[in-house]
């Protein structure tokens, strides 16, 4: 499925801002993460073809000249002839910075003349890193160094890129919004396409989102399992007591009740995923119970 770019008019001046694409050419998932001053950059800056490749525009944004080129990548075009049809007639190439990599890890760059400093991109194998009007290009080196020593699933490796850009003085300049949006190719995973537009700090939002994404999407790890038992179980009860989800007398002790009572919050709160035969919670449901009790007072 496509999913094109949203036409805007081009932004007055170039707003600081950096990105970073990749791939993972074992599954086919492909990727990007960015942040900028620009209001609602993933409106606007970013798009992604799923099985196809992924493209970011910086600088003078302008979405309308990459429509082409990221349909031209999902026929199987070379993010080369990609990109060079983006830049075909734009007259104002010069100011623009574009970047293009495909699902099986080659990539396509574009920094213009015009560029304000400094600008530039940094490609390695699977991945490109591009940024304008940073203070120098140790915030691309950071991200691409995050992102080679990382491991995980894409979305937290660029996840960690994007923060360790964040991190690099002098590449905040004023952070608007941020994006983090993924397909995750043969592996079965939901798409991650999550979009904070306006933000005093957006990348922590973004942060905030993208956990909250794994606890919807994500199955419990063996290792998040917890017994219901002892002081737990009183602590559960007592949750659910308050959260109107248990009416029988506070035991300390698992029950049917319990479990009854655990499974409707749960459903309600879409975290089936999370839900457990038998006397078990897992770690971040119980954080999360804890957390919506606090908001309840």
């Amino acid at each position: 499925m496509f999913y094109p770019l949203r036409a805007c008019e081009p932004a007055r001046a170039p707003l600081a801002s950096f990105a970073i694409l990749a791939c993972d050419v074992r599954t086919g998932a492909v990727g990007l993460a960015a942040q900028s001053r620009l209001f609602a950059m993933g409106a606007t800056a970013v798009c992604l073809w799923p099985g196809a490749g992924a493209v970011v525009v910086q600088g003078q944004v302008d979405s309308r000249p990459v429509w082409n080129a990221l349909r031209q990548l999902g026929e199987g075009r070379s993010p080369e002839s990609a990109l060079a049809a983006a830049l075909h007639g734009d007259l104002q190439a010069d100011l623009r910075q574009v970047a293009v990599i495909d699902c099986t890890g080659r990539s396509a760059v574009h920094s213009g003349a015009a560029c304000p400093p400094w600008s530039g991109s940094l490609v390695g194998p699977g991945f490109v890193c591009q940024g304008v009007l940073q203070g120098s290009g140790a915030t691309l080196g950071a991200m691409a160094t995050a992102f080679a020593q990382s491991s995980g699933d894409l979305g937290e490796r660029l996840m960690q890129a994007l923060e360790a850009g964040q991190c690099v003085e002098g590449a905040r300049r004023w952070p608007r919004s941020a994006v983090l949006w993924v397909d995750h190719g043969s592996t079965g995973l939901p798409a991650i396409d999550l979009r904070v537009d306006d933000h005093l700090q957006p990348t922590d939002e973004l942060r905030r989102l993208f956990a909250l994404y794994r606890l919807y999407t994500a199955p419990s790890a063996p290792d998040d399992l917890l017994p219901i038992d002892g002081p737990l179980a009183y602590e559960l009860q007592t949750l659910l007591h308050a959260l109107g989800y248990l009416r029988a007398p506070i035991s300390a002790s698992y029950d049917e009740a319990t479990g009854d009572g655990l499974a409707r919050f749960l459903a309600d709160e879409q975290l089936q995923r999370r839900s457990q035969s038998g006397p078990w919670i897992d770690r971040q449901v119980l954080d999360y119970l804890r957390a919506r009790r606090l908001r309840q007072r």
